[in-house]
């Protein structure tokens, strides 16, 4: 016996690895979903967004089998909608302040210093209502009857935030991988499920060179060597990721998500600009554009036949949002469900639930600034 050998039968044999999650959702159930909320949407000037984001959010977690077991989505219409509400008011504030100021700038330079703060402090805001908006999503989801929860501080994170964006910002983006992996490293150490603590230990140095020769290939690739990186990334990260004796790996492919996304731009750029043509037509011909002894323009438009125009626009904008979810993020998650395996076993009955506060208010402040996520 040779000493590969003996060092592999002293190791024992290799676990197997299996698929960690199932996603069996339908490009057709998500797209009625998708629909339904563009459509309610519009006709109830953006209040419906609080249920439809709820339903879409119940919908995808309910068809995700993790380990023989489905996730679950808690939360409510109601706390995204008064976290809203709480969340606009303040940032009403604030921006009353910032109008404010640019007055005051206007007459006395001095004051451009302070906007310059102002500018910092929303970008600080951003990280902030980021992290917060991951801490409700977290403890708005079961598995086996026990919740997740987030740890640590928004602030404490949009702090470290800022300062590494700063750092990759001197550094002219060269310092991006150690950015991105002290993130992951507070987020993902402040995760818990039910009592027990996920882990992460990436370094940015196994990151570093691929993150240089995106860079450079970025222009002849058209932006494709950034996806490759990505990708990279994740499959890295997965790798460093442990919940207990689990560890996990992606096999996910670059080329896969080039495809999902290759697909998307074609069938929305066809959809875009067929449509932008037949407004362009119908525009054209109220507007009696190109004919001789054509009209003043808007002469032989009503006030009707302008609000019409304006409503059909904006359903084709909200329609063509819906294919994102159709599209882009169905396709997504199954590939990453698909290619996220994991390895070793863990004791499920001895997980306790977590004693973490529930919180009310949802992720207002990352829905006011438009930051939010499904």
């Amino acid at each position: 016996m040779g000493p590969a050998t003996a060092a592999t039968a002293a190791a024992g044999p290799q676990e197997p690895l299996h698929q960690f999650a199932v996603y069996d959702g339908t490009s057709g159930g998500i797209g009625k979903i998708a629909v339904t909320n563009a459509i309610l949407g519009l006709l109830t000037l953006g209040i419906y967004r609080f249920w439809g984001k709820t339903n879409m959010r119940r919908y995808l977690w309910s068809r995700l089998t993790v380990l023989g077991d489905r996730l679950e989505y808690t939360g409510t219409p109601m706390e995204l909608l008064l976290g809203f509400i709480v969340a606009a008011v303040a940032m009403a504030g604030l921006s009353v302040g910032f109008i404010g100021l640019e007055f005051l700038s206007a007459r006395y330079p001095l004051f451009g210093l302070l906007m310059i703060f102002y500018l910092l402090g929303f970008y600080f805001l951003i990280f902030f209502a980021v992290f917060r908006a991951r801490r409700y999503r977290l403890l708005r989801t079961q598995w086996r009857g026990i919740r997740f929860s987030q740890s640590g501080s928004a602030t404490g994170y949009a702090f470290r935030a800022m300062g590494l964006m700063f750092l990759t910002g001197i550094t002219l983006g060269l310092t991006y991988p150690y950015m991105q992996a002290r993130l992951q490293n507070y987020r993902t150490n402040n995760t818990w499920f039910g009592n027990r603590q996920l882990t992460f230990d990436g370094k940015a140095s196994k990151l570093f060179w691929k993150w240089v020769l995106a860079l450079v290939l970025v222009i002849p690739t058209l932006g494709i060597s950034f996806l490759w990186y990505k990708v990279t990334e994740f499959r890295y990260f997965a790798s460093r990721t442990r919940f207990g004796a689990l560890s996990f790996h992606s096999t996910l492919e670059t080329m896969k998500i080039f495809l999902i996304y290759l697909i998307f731009a074609v069938v929305f750029g066809i959809i875009w600009f067929s449509l932008l043509e037949v407004i362009g037509v119908f525009v054209g011909d109220l507007f009696n554009i190109g004919q001789p002894g054509a009209a003043e323009p808007f002469a032989n438009l009503s006030t009707v036949t302008i609000a019409i125009t304006i409503a059909v626009s904006l359903v084709i904008v909200s329609l063509l949002n819906a294919l994102q979810f159709i599209l882009l993020i169905h396709p997504i998650v199954r590939a990453i469900s698909e290619t996220l395996l994991v390895k070793g076993t863990i004791d499920l009955d001895e997980i306790k639930q977590s004693d973490a506060e529930r919180g009310g208010r949802g992720e207002g402040l990352a829905d006011v600034l438009d930051v939010g996520a499904i």
